[in-house]
């Protein structure tokens, strides 16, 4: 056994007993998940270090070729550590579990089996002999494939941790970018040099690799101390934000500057209406031109709020949505972020107020003009007989308020104050509705509904020739107030009726996704003003439409996840209601 000193010799075990301290100092403090990496990484680059500064101390073959052996289990540790690190540093937590660690594990532990076999096994070093340089011996060693293996693999991590933090350098903020760049230098100038030794650009004999990695560990090290380097990862923000767009309630489409779609989420499906591998890559004008001459508007400051919406039958019934654009431009990259945010409830309240808006400034107001109109009536009824019995001692019979034309006005304030009560009955039902919002639906048998229902109007309209062709059940999830959908249709069609015996047939058909409900009648027809009311979104043509019942018709359904159409012709109105399917109780 011989020892020899060289200057080098101290450095190296400074460096790593350094490493080492900043190790355990690291490890007492609390820094994540990405901490324990971080020690992983300072106690490679210590051992590997220390290792060094042994086998140059050493001036015999065996002593040196023991160190250097000791020294390859921290150098087999360190690219696995340094890219778990990365991984935790930029926020990938998710790609790091057991099994991936044994993966990567799997070349590392190939290399110090080779290493271990030599000189018996000619795999890592092919040839391993002594160098004399100066008075110093230094060990001479031929590489093998496995050494080539090892060195290409460890390149390929500190390629992958190095992208991923270079990355996260670029694209986080300032302050995270700084800190991004120095985890960069403190990994990347080591390699630098190893990649000089190897290339035999430094003189033979001392690979100052060791030393770099001793410095860019603690300088690590210092900034995670310092700085909290690891308890606010740069990446953080960005895998926040990435997850918060991927989970959002609103729609979000990225497009390129020539309207191409590079990125959705998964909540922009629906108002696409394709899926997302479906959208990516193609012109939003033919993914979805609706949302296309949507985002058109909103970029030619139309004043016009409908043009900006959007309407999409969706598994959830009809839906409405906002769209809204915003400009990027970061690094040369330029485009478009459109935002779909569902307004569906904001719209039917606001189609709702506006249809109750018109109710008491037209209806209301109409019944309590005939109401004043004929009440005025029988007060100049009423004046008139009182200054007749005053002048005359014997007056003759003259119409009152018992008379005839009394009775009609009596019966005609009768008939509006009738019509006040419905009208105040029908807006109970709205307000019921427009309680239900938002409240859980539950499951109901509309085949038995439908024929309770026509049985009732069996009663209120015996003139009316009432079938029904349904199955003997069929479940569905919907509003507790469905039951009023069909009732109004029935009395709807007996109603606006222009024949003595109106025939109404209500039909029922389900499959494993909707229950469609068809109330067909022989009446006029809805005429097509009304029809284009029940679609329209704004107050001014709800003044239009004539009475609530449909309008109740379609919000109940729409509460109830479903779909209500219209089909006119000359034998008369067909209304289907669609309604989501339930699984009958067990």
């Amino acid at each position: 056994m011989t020892w020899q000193y060289l200057p080098i010799v101290p450095a190296f075990a400074a460096g790593g007993v350094v490493a080492l301290a900043a190790a355990v100092s690291l490890r007492r403090r609390d820094h994540g998940p990405g901490g324990a990496a971080l020690v992983a990484v300072l106690v490679a680059a210590a051992g590997w270090s220390l290792a060094v500064a042994g086998a140059h101390a050493r001036g015999d073959l065996a002593g040196k070729l023991l160190a250097v052996k000791l020294g390859y289990l921290f150098v087999a540790l360190l690219p696995v550590a340094w890219v778990v690190f990365a991984w935790r540093f930029t926020a990938r937590t998710e790609r790091v579990d057991r099994r991936l660690i044994a993966g990567l594990s799997v070349v590392p532990a190939v290399t110090l089996l080779a290493v271990w076999l030599t000189p018996g096994v000619s795999l890592f070093w092919s040839e391993v002999g002594l160098r004399t340089v100066d008075g110093a011996t230094y060990l001479d060693t031929t590489y093998g494939p496995a050494f080539v293996l090892h060195t290409a693999y460890s390149y390929v991590l500190l390629g992958v941790g190095g992208v991923a933090i270079g990355r996260t350098a670029i694209l986080t903020t300032d302050s995270h970018r700084v800190r991004g760049g120095v985890v960069l230098f403190a990994v990347l100038a080591p390699w630098v040099g190893n990649a000089a030794f190897l290339l035999g650009l430094i003189p033979p004999g001392v690979d100052p690799t060791p030393l770099g990695v001793v410095v860019g560990a603690i300088l690590l090290a210092a900034v995670t101390v310092r700085h909290d380097l690891l308890d606010v990862p740069p990446a953080a923000r960005s895998f926040a934000r990435d997850t918060a767009v991927e989970h959002a309630d609103d729609g979000v489409v990225v497009l390129t500057e020539d309207g191409v779609v590079t990125d959705c989420n998964p909540a922009a499906t629906d108002p696409l209406g394709v899926e997302r591998d479906e959208a990516l890559g193609r012109p939003l004008s033919a993914v979805s031109p609706s949302v296309a001459d949507a985002v058109a508007a909103v970029e030619s400051t139309t004043d016009a709020d409908d043009a900006r919406r959007i309407a999409r039958s969706t598994a959830e019934g009809r839906r409405h949505y906002e769209v809204t654009v915003s400009d990027f431009s970061r690094r040369g990259l330029d485009g478009r972020v459109v935002t779909l945010t569902d307004v569906t409830e904001s719209h039917r309240h606001r189609r709702r107020v506006g249809v109750l808006n018109r109710l008491l400034r037209h209806d209301l107001r109409n019944e309590m003009n005939v109401v004043m109109g004929y009440a005025e009536l029988l007060e100049a009824d009423a004046e008139r007989t009182d200054a007749g019995a005053t002048v005359a001692r014997d007056p003759a019979p003259t119409p009152t308020a018992s008379g005839d034309g009394g009775t009609n006005a009596l019966e005609r304030i009768q008939e509006s104050a009738e019509e006040m009560l419905d009208l105040a009955e029908t807006v109970r039902e709205v307000e019921a509705t427009l309680d239900a919002e938002g409240s859980e639906l539950t499951r109901l048998d509309v085949a038995a509904l439908v024929r309770a229902q026509a049985d009732g109007l069996s009663f209120k309209a015996p003139t009316a020739r009432v079938s029904v062709d349904a199955p003997e059940s069929a479940w569905v999830k919907a509003s507790d107030l469905v039951d009023s959908v069909f009732e109004n249709l029935l009395d709807n069609a007996v109603v606006h009726s222009h024949r003595e015996h109106p025939t109404i047939d209500v039909t029922v058909e389900a499959d494993e996704e909707t229950v469609a409900v068809t109330v067909a009648d022989d009446g006029p027809g809805i005429p097509e003003q009304e029809l284009a009311t029940f679609q329209a979104d704004g107050e001014s043509a709800l003044t239009h439409s004539s009475g609530l019942g449909l309008w109740l018709v379609i919000w109940i359904t729409e509460e109830s996840a479903g779909e209500v159409t219209f089909d006119v012709d000359e034998t008369g109105t067909a209304v289907t209601v669609r309604l989501p399917a339930a699984a009958p109780p067990s």
